[in-house]
């Protein structure tokens, strides 16, 4: 063994934990339980405040990039993969669809804005429905805790419907039942199908739904 590959050998060692990956010490079993993503240098500082520095604007001449951690709370074989996979791009998902609601409803800026969210899972719906909430106070916009509600013969007949005529049947009650007053805007945010992970959503006003993806 060169004195090169030696000290590579002893350096990746002695720092193997501070990556995840399976090492010497990090079994594979233990790297699952860490979700990772490499990022450029600027993407990380922006979604990561005040931890990852941003680059200093006159540069050094060396291409960097940061590679972004988070532990499972819980271990990852306890969730359905879906709920896992929705989870894991939790952050980026709230951000696109504070995104799209905003610029597609651009008539809506100084609405109060309510959030419903809908998923299998309960606990994952409201982990979605939160982000979302925060992705849209950091654009600047009113957020209320409200919810929307419906009586119990509007359940009956709307969940009968299919999701792509529901969302807009449920949008023109809330207007009528007074759960959206004028100058509220819901952005709802739905898995249709239990085996996928895509997020579909949004945007309820006055009783006009219109899709947002």
């Amino acid at each position: 063994m060169g004195l090169y590959t030696l000290l590579w050998y002893v350096w990746h060692t002695v720092n193997a934990g501070q990556d995840p990956a399976p090492s010497l010490f990090d079994s594979r079993s233990d790297a699952r339980h860490y979700a990772c993503e490499r990022l450029p240098v600027n993407v990380a500082a922006e979604r990561h405040r005040g931890t990852i520095p941003p680059v200093d604007p006159r540069g050094d001449w060396i291409e960097r990039d940061v590679l972004v951690c988070s532990e499972y709370l819980l271990d990852p074989d306890l969730r359905r993969p879906e709920d896992q996979a929705l989870l894991l791009d939790l952050d980026q998902t709230a951000d696109g669809l504070a995104h799209l609601a905003t610029t597609m409803r651009p008539e809506l800026d100084g609405s109060t804005w309510l959030v419903e969210s809908h998923t299998v899972n309960p606990e994952v719906a409201a982990k979605l429905s939160f982000a979302t909430k925060n992705a849209l106070m950091e654009q600047g916009l009113l957020v209320s805790d409200r919810s929307p509600i419906l009586g119990f013969g509007d359940v009956d007949v709307i969940t009968r419907m299919e999701p792509f005529a529901a969302f807009p049947a449920a949008c023109r009650r809330y207007r009528d039942n007074g759960s959206l007053r004028p100058g509220d805007a819901l952005l709802t945010a739905a898995v249709l199908d239990p085996r996928e992970t895509q997020v579909h959503a949004g945007v309820c006003a006055d009783g006009v739904w219109t899709w947002l993806q």
